[in-house]
């Protein structure tokens, strides 16, 4: 994809109507009159346990088991905490809503015309978590579905690795020869103090420098009649090499007897294009598949600070978490219509980090015009969002009345941490500023009686919740107690 390219599918995913036992709700996830396109945004937040990974993987199963129903005509079950019965999302100008009861799958659009639910378009979904507690499916368990990408550390299996993902990810990026894309991400490697390369050095056994012999017609018939040991080859390396058409078998080869006769050998890759990028991707690739095929020990990483190689193993986790969910999510998106699922992004990252990891991925996915749902506990990640085309959503939690949420009107962008924490996490620092205008507006609108009674309950309830969170020293606490007191009497 270039830079002017044009993509026609808008997506925003606008609500959920959630089952919990016998308890229904819905939630709104996107204010339906912020119409600025590109890339949308929608911040999950509310105490711990409240559900927002629950709720994140109810719309993920909900999509699963539409397609699922249509291929087989099976309704799926739902062992979950959260069961998503229906979901409405724009894409371009039509409105799509789609119901789930005992029955079956349906389908409006624009809340009047009945829409054959086989010729749906489903959007293209991403899911990325890189801490251990990864509640999104994962992709082996969701082979037959088409649209449904996971990219979290446990993509490829039951552990953890952001750097597995962030080699794999570069990996797809270098054979696609995707210039778009690593160019955009010289930014994120600004935003952690490296420099935009990469360097990539193999290393070798000594058993595995003997497997080089003295032409690719010795090497392929050794391997191919099986002459190396049983710890060289295994019986899947030897079907892998089978199965590899002759010339990709020789090219490997080459690349062996290439990395093996210089004692220096490494790729070498600029994110700012001054190298090749088809060059450097093919190369990788075949670096790749000699480790697979057991020719390579192992391969060491190398990112660049002031200057200084510094190995992938001294990367922090924080680093290594951002940019594996940046890259991984960038190469991830199509222009189909994307809906990307984050949660908790911020895991081990620095304030500064947290600050603009929004403005980042926004400017990676520019042009795709997806939406993006992440939960967060990060009052600066919600200070990111972008004018006109967010939304924040505070989730709570009432054993009587279920799962709610509230939809913030205000765009949040530029607002300082008090004021996010006070109006957005209803959580307050000691002598919070916004804090002390808020109980002062309040008391001059009723002394001059400007405010109805259902106003007046709202606010009092509002700062009811956020004086829990003071200590008993701050005065704002007696001040908020002493308000509360009066009306209740």
């Amino acid at each position: 994809m270039e830079e002017n390219d044009t993509i026609n599918t808008n997506l925003r995913l606008l609500s959920v109507t959630v089952k919990e036992g016998k308890k229904e709700f819905t939630i709104d996830l996107f204010d339906r009159e912020k119409t600025d396109w590109g890339n949308g945004y929608s911040i999950l937040i509310g105490p711990n346990g409240v559900g927002k990974s629950y709720l994140m993987r109810g719309i993920v199963d909900f999509f699963i088991g539409l397609e699922r129903y249509r291929k087989s005509g099976k309704m799926p079950d739902n062992k979950r905490r959260f069961e998503v019965l229906s979901v409405s999302y724009l894409q371009n100008d039509f409105k799509f809503h789609l119901q789930k009861n005992s029955s079956g799958f349906s389908c409006l659009v624009n809340d009047v015309v009945e829409f054959r639910l086989d010729t749906v378009k489903i959007p293209h979904i991403v899911c990325a978590n890189f801490g251990y507690n990864d509640r999104f499916p994962l992709k082996r368990n969701t082979a037959d579905v088409d649209f449904y990408n996971h990219v979290g550390a446990k993509a490829s299996g039951n552990y953890y690795s952001p750097l597995n993902i962030v080699i794999q990810t570069m990996s797809m990026l270098f054979e696609g020869h995707n210039t778009y894309f690593s160019r955009r991400l010289v930014s994120v490697f600004d935003k952690i103090g490296y420099q935009p390369t990469m360097l990539v050095v193999p290393k070798f056994t000594k058993e595995q420098k003997s497997q080089a012999l003295g032409s690719f017609y010795d090497f392929d018939k050794s391997i191919m009649n099986r002459n190396l040991t049983k710890n060289s080859f295994s019986y899947y390396t030897e079907k892998r090499w089978q199965n590899l058409p002759q010339d990709e078998r020789k090219k490997l080869y080459e690349t062996f007897r290439e990395a093996l006769d210089w004692e220096q050998f490494a790729l070498h890759y600029d994110f700012d294009g001054k190298l090749s990028g088809y060059e450097f991707g093919r190369n990788f690739y075949y670096l790749h598949e000699l480790k697979k095929l057991g020719f390579i020990d192992k391969l060491q990483y190398y990112f660049f600070k002031e200057g200084k190689a510094i190995s992938s193993s001294q990367l922090s986790s924080g680093e290594l978490n951002l940019l594996a969910t940046i890259v991984s999510i960038a190469c991830a998106v199509d222009d189909s219509g994307t809906l990307v699922l984050i949660d908790e992004p911020e895991l081990s990252q620095h304030p500064n980090w947290q600050m603009g990891f929004v403005s980042q991925l926004d400017e990676v996915i520019k042009g795709f015009n997806s939406h993006v749902i992440m939960a967060t506990h990060s009052h600066l990640m919600v200070a990111d969002l972008p004018q006109g085309r967010s939304s924040v959503v505070s989730l709570t939690h009432d054993p009587e009345r279920g799962l709610e949420g509230h939809l913030l009107k205000e765009d949040t962008y530029g607002w300082s941490p008090e004021q996010v924490l006070l109006e957005a996490f209803q959580t307050s620092t000691d002598r919070n500023i916004y804090l002390s205008e808020k109980v002062g507006a309040l008391m001059e609108k009723i002394s001059k009686n400007e405010i109805g009674m259902d106003d007046v309950n709202q606010e009092l309830d509002f700062l009811g919740k956020v004086s829990q969170n003071l200590r008993d020293i701050d005065p704002m606490k007696s001040i908020i107690n002493s308000i509360l007191k009066a009306f209740e009497e």
